[in-house]
């Protein structure tokens, strides 16, 4: 049995974030994330990656706690007050949210149960309080450069992993999603791409091109302004292993 679209597009997802062992992960290990760091006892590092976002970096790290989600959260809550900072955040029974300023750093978190007891995943994004509020303004011109834009469109996030060579965009357009679609279709396809999964650009779904060792995910939903378009990159090979 062939695989539905989504899972297609949740196993790329999967495949473009996969990243070099070589992270920098200096921002994990100064003191600030305390009994909560990747690697201390019943906090499982999974994933760590230096990020770009929009026009500040962050550091990224993906966690698996031995705790329910609500008792991960409050000791989050904890190890940054514990540290001098300033919490905020809200927890229900199998997901929570917090953000913390404590000294020139500012932290972002989500949780999300595991599905079994005693077991959550934490996805925590550490910043500098200059690269925050940078990540926060709307890039102003398309940061995805190998790709072509959506002419017309207005980019909202740009995140990029540059170890594994991955970025992600998403821009606003003032046309229906099929419309956008179709016309990120001409786009890519004038560019020199070409699509390797069949599907109708008006069907409202993601659409696979590739191009050379690169391959490029196009979707488009409602948004704000007509359209919410998403182009995801990533090249293939070389330093990841891929």
């Amino acid at each position: 049995m062939r695989p539905s679209l989504p899972a297609r597009w949740a196993a790329v997802l999967a495949f473009a974030l996969a990243t070099c062992v070589s992270a920098r992960v200096a921002w994990l290990h100064d003191g600030l994330h305390g009994a909560t760091t990747p690697g201390r006892p019943g906090w499982n590092g999974a994933y760590v990656a230096p990020l770009r976002i929009n026009g500040g970096r962050a550091g990224l790290d993906v966690t698996g706690c031995q705790l329910d989600a609500p008792d991960a959260m409050r000791m989050l809550a904890e190890t940054y007050r514990a540290a001098g900072g300033s919490v905020l955040s809200g927890h229900g029974s199998e997901i929570g949210w917090g953000i913390a300023l404590a000294g020139d750093r500012v932290v972002r978190w989500l949780v999300f149960g595991a599905g079994r007891r005693g077991e959550c995943i934490v996805v925590r994004l550490t910043q500098s309080r200059e690269d925050f509020l940078a990540s926060g303004r709307r890039p102003g011109r398309s940061l995805l450069d190998p790709v072509p834009d959506l002419p017309g469109s207005s980019p909202r996030l740009f995140v990029a992993d540059d170890e594994a060579r991955a970025a992600v965009e998403v821009s606003d357009a003032r046309m229906t999603p099929a419309a956008a679609l179709a016309r990120m279709d001409s786009q890519l396809v004038g560019a020199g791409w070409t699509p390797t999964l069949p599907v109708e650009p008006g069907a409202g779904l993601s659409i696979l091109y590739r191009k050379g060792r690169a391959i490029c995910i196009v979707s488009a939903g409602p948004g704000p302004e007509g359209a919410s378009v998403t182009r995801l990159h990533k090249v293939l090979g070389g330093r990841d292993g891929l």
